[in-house]
């Protein structure tokens, strides 16, 4: 079972993001400056300005519990761009209500987490994560 606490299953995690990004035509980046000893940082970005900040913290006691949070956000001036409810199912939370360009989503596992994620990329892919 991966776990966040050791460096090497941080960085296969990484790498399953990253290709799992690729794969769904969504850029990927890792901060080499956010990005430390115990942490990984990646930056999703995909239609409409809609985009991930994932962490992977070894020291971190929530994802060492197998808890992680991931928040959507729409990125840039987008105003036209809202989350639909859709889209916070696929995320395990809720979109804010008010401006609809946030959603939190909880997981909690890893396969939930991953889970989680491609039902998202899928949704913002096929335009089902944005109210119309």
């Amino acid at each position: 079972m991966l776990n966040v606490s050791r460096a090497k299953n941080r960085e296969s995690m990484a790498k399953l993001i990253t290709e799992l990004a690729t794969q769904h035509k969504w850029s990927c980046e890792r901060d080499a400056i956010m990005s430390k000893d115990r942490e990984i940082w990646l930056y999703l970005s995909g239609p409409r300005g809609l985009s991930l900040t994932f962490t992977l913290e070894g020291d971190n006691r929530q994802q060492r519990e197998n808890v992680f949070v991931l928040a959507w956000h729409i990125r840039g001036r987008n105003e036209s761009a809202k989350l639909s409810d859709h889209f916070g199912l696929c995320a395990g939370g809720s979109v804010n209500p008010y401006h609809r360009q946030k959603c939190t989503g909880v997981s909690y596992s890893w396969d939930a987490t991953i889970a989680n994620l491609i039902a998202c990329l899928i949704a913002a892919n096929s335009g089902e994560a944005f109210c119309s």
